[in-house]
């Protein structure tokens, strides 16, 4: 048998080990969120240059119910001294829903205490639909690679998909422990990989465009923006990137900025297919 002749089947195999190990990842992500739930105390606390403050409270939420009040400062939870929001998260991934913590704040100057019972975070209403959506991609991806596997760029398409099942499948917990990490990363990756690969997709298919010849560089800058994305958040993750806001609200503008990287990957795309 030529290598030639190989190729097809061992496209295939490697496609179906992938497709397996996304699954078993995926199988694990929903068992998690089935066993774990975050706590969710109902403030969204930010640094400042005096410390951990309110930022927001969430009215009838469980620290409004415990007289926790936006501008008030953070000074300790369960008597563990608290000077940063990271800080703050990591305490409240120790326990447990409906457990009551001590918090010790300061308002106006004045130290009080408020016994905050600890509720389960409210879950996402769209998780469940963002999950099928990954799964219609994997099923399409390996449904192209395994019926035609000759076929010009299957093996591109079928690694857009499988990138596509981790955006749209994959979600962290918040719980980060190893495989939340791992999770966690895989949905930032698949996040800036996808977009590219379908730029790429669409300048490529059904044979590359006559400028590519001409500026061969192209394909590979095409992912250099994905890159420095992937670079800021891990910058963000480890702290050398200090931002001095909440982290929802760090997220959100993460979010907001990768929401802008793919429109504009996927408006390029359009008008190369258009024009194609």
């Amino acid at each position: 048998m030529t290598a030639q002749g190989f190729k097809p089947g061992f496209r295939a195999v490697v496609a179906g080990l992938a497709t397996v190990a996304a699954i078993t990842l995926g199988w694990f992500n929903l068992y998690q969120h089935r066993i774990f739930h975050p706590v969710y105390d109902g403030v969204t606390w930010e640094d400042t240059e005096h410390g951990v403050v309110a930022q927001d409270v969430v009215p009838e939420g469980p620290g409004a119910r415990r007289g926790i009040h936006a501008g008030d400062m953070l000074i300790s939870i369960n008597h563990t001294g608290v000077q940063t929001t990271p800080q703050v998260a990591r305490i409240l991934d120790r326990l447990h829903d409906w457990q009551d913590a001590e918090y010790t704040l300061s308002q106006e100057g004045q130290p009080y205490t408020a016994k905050v019972i600890l509720e389960p975070e409210p879950a996402n209403s769209l998780l469940p639909y963002l999950q099928v959506v990954g799964l219609l991609y994997l099923g399409v991806g390996l449904f192209v690679i395994l019926r035609r596997p000759n076929a010009p760029r299957s093996g591109h398409f079928y690694v857009f998909c499988l990138a596509s099942f981790a955006l749209y499948f994959y979600h962290y917990t918040g719980k980060f422990n190893p495989f939340d990490w791992t999770i966690y990363w895989l949905n930032v990756i698949a996040w800036v990989l996808q977009p590219p690969l379908f730029l790429h997709f669409a300048l490529v298919f059904p044979k590359p465009k006559p400028f590519l010849e001409r500026h061969r560089i192209t394909l590979s800058l095409l992912y250099l923006p994905g890159a420095l994305l992937l670079v800021m958040h891990a910058a963000v993750a480890i702290d050398v990137l200090r931002i001095h806001l909440p982290l929802s609200a760090v997220r959100w503008g993460l979010d907001r900025l990768e929401l802008l990287y793919m429109g504009v990957m996927y408006l390029a795309a359009a008008g190369v297919l258009h024009h194609t």
